[in-house]
């Protein structure tokens, strides 16, 4: 499959209407979509959250939100949606894909008759894959045993997160887990973990455990005087060349907006060409489940001081 270079990919967002603390229906979906469209993103995986303890969320239910956003989009262009077939979040050990069903959410064709042509066209230009934001808790021992995990649009890269105050030694045990059975497990947001800011040596844990770390688009926007410590933390780790990939987390278009391009012009403004451009290919490889490449460390910046005058 060949590939827009021209547009970026996104490995965590929250699309799906309804399900978790994402948009409220498809409506609301559909206007993230055109946001994330400003933003020169063309091909999206729709995270929304399991097992998560904020929210009761099944694969059922995921598989149907995302075939009722499909719907709709289909609706606005009159053809299939784009990457429709890419709709499996719960793959085989094979890693195939197989296309969701489920009945389209109340009211989707009434709201896709509501919106503008532009934002139809915008919202239906984008390629989706059905995903999920995987909670590590004892909830995933069947999901495991089951390969039943699910993953990034039926690739073996599953975005996995952790409790937002520690690093559990039990949860690093299913990232061995995961790994002794073929998935490739990805760290979401490890700037907003508690331990990691207190102790950001565990970051050297984390990718001993065979994680790779995502951090957050929004951390690298911000002006160095109004930067939190998670946003210093990210700009650390990727420094480092700790990380491996960035995505939006977007939950809406605003509060949460997507701020992917405004990202990585930040990164390329900051750290150069090569650690920008490996963040980009790297999130294209898992959208095409391929391996991820090393992102170049940079040092930090040196000042200097005018000599001393005789």
């Amino acid at each position: 499959m060949r590939m827009n270079p021209a547009v970026y990919t996104d490995i965590h967002a929250h699309v799906l209407p309804g399900v978790d603390d994402g948009p409220a229906d498809v409506a609301a979906s559909l206007r993230l979509l055109e946001a994330f469209s400003g933003q020169q993103v063309g091909r999206i995986f729709c995270t929304s959250h399991y097992l998560s303890p904020h929210f009761t969320v099944d694969k059922q239910q995921l598989r149907d939100a995302y075939q009722a956003l499909q719907d709709v989009r289909a609706m606005a262009v009159g053809v299939g949606a784009p990457g429709s077939d890419r709709a499996e979040a719960e793959p085989t050990s094979s890693s195939g894909s197989a296309a969701a069903s489920g009945p389209a959410a109340p009211g989707a064709a009434e709201t896709a008759a509501g919106e503008s042509p532009t934002t139809r066209a915008q919202a239906a230009s984008i390629e989706l894959a059905l995903g999920a934001e995987v909670r590590l808790t004892g909830d995933i021992v069947e999901d495991i045993r089951g390969q039943q995990v699910p993953t990034l649009g039926g690739t073996r890269y599953v975005l996995v997160e952790f409790p937002s105050h520690n690093i559990p030694e039990e949860a690093l045990a299913w990232v061995y887990e995961l790994r002794i059975r073929g998935y490739r497990p990805i760290m979401a947001h490890p700037e907003r973990n508690l331990e990691v800011q207190r102790h950001p040596e565990r970051v050297a844990t984390l990718i001993e455990a065979g994680l790779l770390l995502q951090l957050t688009a929004a951390c690298f926007v911000s002006p160095p005087q109004h930067r939190h410590r998670a946003d210093d933390l990210a700009w650390d780790i990727l420094r480092a060349g700790q990380a491996s990939l960035i995505a939006s987390d977007a939950h809406d278009a605003h509060l949460r907006a997507p701020l992917l391009a405004d990202a990585y012009t930040a990164i390329r403004g900051e750290l150069g060409d090569d650690v920008c451009d490996a963040l980009i290919a790297n999130a294209n490889a898992v959208w095409m489940d391929e391996k991820c490449q090393t992102v170049p460390a940079v040092p930090a910046k040196r000042r200097f001081s005018l000599p001393w005058r005789r």
